[in-house]
């Protein structure tokens, strides 16, 4: 027989493994909404009926439609910008190509929030910041990519310059709809990483 605090432990992971499910649903269907129809115009109704959850999960996990953005606009982040960190590992001269192929799958993988984070970024300061913050993270996971041994000037000045790409062709990718040679991409960032 089951003790008490064993009910009570099972019933709680259950509690918490159904709760991550509501949340991911409902980030994952304000990022369509709020793609599709932007941030003023989407509602919390329809983005809870799109994830199957009832309106209020929205304000009890999130604090309101705000705080679901900032869910949302987080998890493009961490997405982005975690794709490079478990990529670049083990891949020694190529890690910097295969970081930056890795990102933009990642890219790939996230467009309505990319976009979303792109275009919100114009009109609202804390998404500009947010997006900001994106980029240091990016530049500080690929300097060290570029130089694992140390942190030098000349390695944050190129993993700045491949940043820098990287926002023109998730520009060009993602909110012109344009497309980009992966490869072309990737041997450019490897040409203005290489040491000179």
């Amino acid at each position: 027989m089951a003790k008490p605090l064993d009910l009570m432990s099972e019933r709680r992971r259950r509690d918490d493994s159904e709760r991550a499910r509501r949340s991911e649903a409902l980030i994952d269907s304000a990022t369509r909404a709020f793609a599709r129809n932007g941030f003023e115009a989407a509602t919390t109704r329809q983005i809870a009926a799109e994830a199957g959850c009832s309106e209020g999960l929205i304000h009890r996990y999130f604090g309101g439609k705000a705080g679901l953005l900032d869910a949302v606009l987080g998890d493009v982040a961490d997405s982005v910008v975690g794709s490079l960190a478990l990529e670049a590992r083990d891949h020694g001269e190529d890690a910097v190509q295969h970081a930056m192929a890795a990102a933009l799958r990642a890219v790939d993988g996230q467009r309505d929030g990319v976009r979303l984070l792109f275009l919100r970024a114009l009109t609202d300061s804390g998404t500009a910041q947010l997006l900001s913050g994106l980029r240091e993270r990016y530049v500080s996971q690929l300097v060290t990519v570029i130089a694992p041994a140390g942190d030098d000037r000349s390695s944050l000045d190129r993993a700045q310059v491949v940043a820098d790409l990287m926002v023109g062709l998730t520009l060009l990718r993602v909110v012109a709809g344009g497309s980009t040679d992966d490869g072309a991409a990737a041997r450019a960032a490897r040409i203005l990483t290489a040491p000179h």
